[in-house]
């Protein structure tokens, strides 16, 4: 029986000695598993902080867009305005060139009418060039004669140029500005 015994405490050493190992072990991965969940923590701390910075910088994105957005549109409301401003200037221009050319026009009709009207009063050798002269579209030249450079007696001028006297309403007088 002293036999069974020490065999029976050569087990229990040995089986001690097994149990230490295996708590040894034991302890050992549980200190390892300690420090990889507290690694991990710390991993994750950074994946939420990068989160948070990807959320701020896309915000900031969205903000920054929004700023350009309505940069864009004053951009393109200064261009419309632009170019509603060059449309008012050419049709400025053109009512300008239209206009100057009425007055050139009207300047060589006038420069003409006080050649002639130099010739009736002073018969100074002057003739009336009805070839030459500016004709407005206003203005009937189907009754113009050219005249012989000897001065109009007075009934001839009459007939050729309408004096105030001889029209009330004229829209042409001469003598006063009332027909220009």
């Amino acid at each position: 029986m002293a036999e069974a015994v020490r065999n029976l405490a050569q087990r229990s050493a040995l089986a001690a000695k097994d149990i230490t190992v295996l708590i040894h072990e034991n302890v050992s991965k549980g200190e390892t598993g300690a420090k990889v969940a507290s690694e991990s923590g710390a991993v994750l701390k950074d994946i939420v902080t990068s989160v948070k910075k990807v959320a701020d910088l896309n915000n900031e994105i969205a903000v920054a867009s929004q700023e350009q957005s309505g940069g864009l549109e004053q951009i393109s409301k200064a261009a419309n305005q632009l170019d509603q401003a060059t449309q008012g200037n050419a049709a400025s221009s053109e009512e300008f060139a239209a206009s100057s050319e009425e007055m050139s026009s009207q300047a060589g009709l006038l420069t003409n009418l006080v050649q002639d009207l130099q010739f009736l009063l002073l018969g100074n050798g002057a003739q009336l060039n009805v070839k030459t002269a500016l004709k407005p579209k206003s203005f009937p030249t189907s009754n113009v004669k050219p005249v012989s450079p000897a001065p109009y007696t007075k009934k001839e001028a009459k007939a050729l140029l309408p004096f105030d006297e001889d029209k009330e309403d004229s829209e042409r007088k001469i003598g006063n500005v009332a027909g220009f």
